[in-house]
């Protein structure tokens, strides 16, 4: 249905109750050809508000890389990163042969301070074929309402191959998130993942006391392609850049 409205005039599009699934997920939830890629929404979107004569201001959030992030799933932020790379594949190839139209690529925040050095096993993240939280929804629970120890192992094993031997503490931290929402388990599921691939995150005990759930103050990269491009250029305050772009761009 997205796809065939390329020629409305206006278009809204809601395709879950919350936020989309994770890329990586889609095989498993069966939605490959069911819930639409970013890049396929960016191109129905371009398609549209390209017909208004005044010109548009589109904004594309490629949300899942953050939510992923906050996991410590780092399969999922490389996924999530990769189709967000293709929407502004497809912001580019709008843009590129146009004067009239600037790309700007940014980010409102870093969150975890994932950091990756020589021992980071890449090979493994390779093979982790679903996020935290779709493997915390194949968990079982007890008559208490306390996640099994074998269902834990074996829906963590089956989805990565970097995690074959949770420790009795590994398992009692996730134990003891049973009745917390699955996102939350989540978060230690993959801080345990990440462990195991040599990532260095933000510690847990840190993460829980943020207001923010791990967002940092780390610099984040900004890029920008076509008019005026070069306003955008050096270090530049996150506050700055709306500033630039209605007060010098859009005077």
């Amino acid at each position: 249905e997205l796809l065939n409205a390329r020629n409305a005039k206006k278009l809204v599009g809601i395709f879950y109750d919350y936020a989309m699934n994770y890329v990586i997920d889609k095989e498993e939830l069966n939605i490959v050809d069911v819930e639409p890629t970013i890049s396929e929404m960016t191109s129905v979107a371009l398609d549209v508000l390209a017909k208004n004569k005044h010109g548009f201001f589109l904004m594309v959030e490629g949300a899942k890389i953050d939510y992923a992030a906050h996991a410590a799933d780092i399969a999922g932020v490389v996924a999530e990163t990769f189709a967000f790379d293709e929407a502004v594949g497809v912001c580019y190839e709008f843009a590129k042969n146009r004067d009239d139209t600037l790309l700007i690529i940014t980010a409102d925040h870093d969150t975890m301070g994932i950091s990756l050095s020589e021992p980071f096993d890449y090979e493994s993240l390779k093979m982790i074929t679903a996020s935290p939280e779709y493997m915390v929804t194949q968990f079982k629970k007890d008559e208490s309402g306390v996640y099994t120890s074998d269902s834990i192992k074996e829906a963590v094993q089956q989805y990565t191959t970097v995690v074959d031997n949770l420790t009795d503490s590994e398992i009692k931290s996730i134990q003891d998130t049973s009745r917390e929402y699955p996102y939350k388990t989540g978060w230690i599921v993959g801080s345990i993942i990440a462990e195991r691939l040599n990532v260095a995150i933000m510690s847990d005990s840190v993460r829980q006391k943020s207001q923010t759930g791990g967002h940092t103050g780390n610099i984040v990269p900004l890029f920008a392609y076509g008019p005026q491009s070069g306003l955008f250029d050096g270090y530049i305050d996150n506050t700055e850049i709306s500033t630039i772009i209605t007060t010098r761009i859009l005077k």
